[in-house]
């Protein structure tokens, strides 16, 4: 096994598609590679199980670490090699010791298994936007540790694998729903929150009644078929505290639909926080104030700050994204694909009152 390990230490895995080995400056595919390194390993009489080579062959073809990686223009749609994957691999930074003000941090890992296996399937594969939009959510709990507690019910529009969903699930989020109006993708996406469900016991609220329910209560999270639409929207009227939705206003022709679901969805005092990233032959900003423009029909508007009750941080939405990118290679792939928007909307009546 000490072979294997030092062969492998002297190669890069480039993933989805190939491995370079440094020593014979060599491009192998993947297939190739392990049909060939299978043979290497059985006549250098290493022992190991097919069981053990599959999770070593998948472990390094993963696209680890929710790197954001370059897309290509397919019909109808985009994609990127790690889309075409079994499943992704995102790290994730918890806050843990949570007071107002400050934390300590764990990382931890969620498996998010795809189906994007052909065209139409978009819906079933890990995006760059849902990588950064989880992102920006955890660095929102890094920065003001108890917010995600405060947010009592969150629901994601146009969830997809639910990444977003289930980082709010671990980040410390009560009650999440994951919505999406494709029933194969609300099955895949209950399938990930199976895979990463990890219940967390939540205190009861408290109150001067001495019979108040103050034990433990399990938090929750699943994801339901919701098509987007006034009436559909009715069955969760005010229902959340935080919508999220990420790279939904690519069609213009939904942006009615879309304010009006989220209109409808929103709490009297709820926020929508929404990312879009560029695309080639999109305007991302365009786009945003476009769909923006509808919005405010609806009664929302814009909002330039997260943040600030009972002596919480208070953070420019501005920032949000730059926040949360931490490698030169994801600043580089945002420049390439025209960068990102994020906007946050809230009742124009609540601004008007606050």
């Amino acid at each position: 096994m000490a072979l294997f390990q030092s062969w492998m230490w002297k190669c890069n895995i480039l993933v989805g598609l190939a491995l370079v080995c440094h020593e014979c400056d060599a491009l192998i595919p993947r297939s190739e590679f392990l049909q060939q390194s299978l043979l290497a390993f059985t006549t250098s009489n290493i022992i190991t199980t097919s069981s053990q080579w599959i999770a070593v062959e998948e472990d390094a073809l993963l696209c680890r670490n929710g790197a954001l990686t370059p897309e290509q223009a397919v019909p109808g749609a985009y994609s990127n090699s790690c889309m075409t994957l079994p499943r992704r691999i995102v790290p994730l930074q918890i806050p843990t010791k949570k007071s107002a003000t400050s934390s300590s941090t764990e990382t931890t890992t969620l498996i998010i298994s795809q189906e994007a296996s052909g065209s139409g399937k978009t819906g079933l594969a890990v995006w760059n936007s849902g990588l950064l939009l989880t992102r920006v959510l955890q660095s929102l709990a890094l920065q003001i540790p108890l917010w995600f507690a405060q947010q009592e019910r969150i629901l994601e529009l146009g969830c997809g694998t639910a990444v977003v969903s289930i980082a709010c699930h671990r980040l410390g989020a009560p009650h999440v729903l994951a919505t999406d109006g494709n029933p194969d993708v609300v099955r895949l996406a209950n399938q990930n929150i199976e895979t990463n469900q990890q219940p967390k016991p939540i205190s009861g609220k408290s109150s001067g009644d001495a019979n108040a329910d103050t034990s433990p209560k399990m938090s929750s999270i699943e994801a339901k078929l919701l098509q987007w639409g006034l009436l559909n929207a009715m069955d969760y009227s005010e229902a959340a505290d935080l919508l999220l939705g990420s790279d939904l206003t690519y069609n213009s022709g939904t942006w009615r639909v879309l304010a009006e679901t989220m209109e409808a969805i929103l709490s009297p005092t709820g926020t929508i926080l929404y990312l879009s990233l560029g695309h080639e032959g999109f305007n991302v900003n365009a786009e945003v104030e476009g769909f923006v423009s509808v919005a405010k029909e609806m009664g929302l508007v814009p909002v330039s700050e997260i943040g600030g009750d009972a002596g919480e941080k208070v953070i420019p939405v501005s920032s949000l994204v730059s926040s949360a990118i931490s490698s030169q290679e994801d600043f580089k792939q945002l420049q390439v694909s025209g960068g990102a928007k994020i906007i946050a909307l809230q009742r124009k009546q609540l601004r008007r009152n606050s």
